[in-house]
């Protein structure tokens, strides 16, 4: 069982640091669109601070925090890279905020979808580690 406890305390870190990043990125994509006067960037910025407390609740190192966080990340990773790349892709980006919103939303998106992967491949690792230490 402590095999289990120092796995998730040590590879935790992790999945942590690249959705923290990916928040960070989604903050100054909120930014830049909100005073380019798109409304995309009030969306953003609530996105942002989803993703940071996600972040904060898989930096406990509770297996079910990783987990839940881990997919809030991927859902958020997965539908912001769908709309920049869809939607967001086709708009003005002759405006340097505007470009400057689009280039970080799209580089938090990926970020978003691979801290939101790795947390959740993390949990099913640390779940199958505990299934092992309690069949011996």
């Amino acid at each position: 069982m402590k095999k289990a406890l120092s796995l998730n305390e040590k590879y935790a870190k992790l999945p942590f640091q690249i959705s923290f990043l990916s928040g960070f990125f989604f903050l100054i994509s909120g930014i830049c669109y909100s005073y380019s006067g798109a409304s995309t960037g009030y969306v953003l910025l609530v996105i942002a601070f989803i993703v940071i407390l996600s972040a904060q609740r898989m930096r406990k190192g509770k297996n079910n925090d990783l987990k839940d966080s881990g997919l809030t990340v991927l859902f958020f990773g997965v539908l912001n890279l769908i709309s920049f790349i869809f939607i967001l892709s086709g708009a003005n980006l002759s405006d340097d905020l505007f470009f400057a919103g689009f280039i970080t939303g799209f580089i938090a998106s990926i970020f978003g979808l691979l801290g939101g992967l790795f947390a959740f491949m993390l949990s099913k690792q640390i779940l199958n580690i505990k299934k092992a230490g309690e069949e011996e």
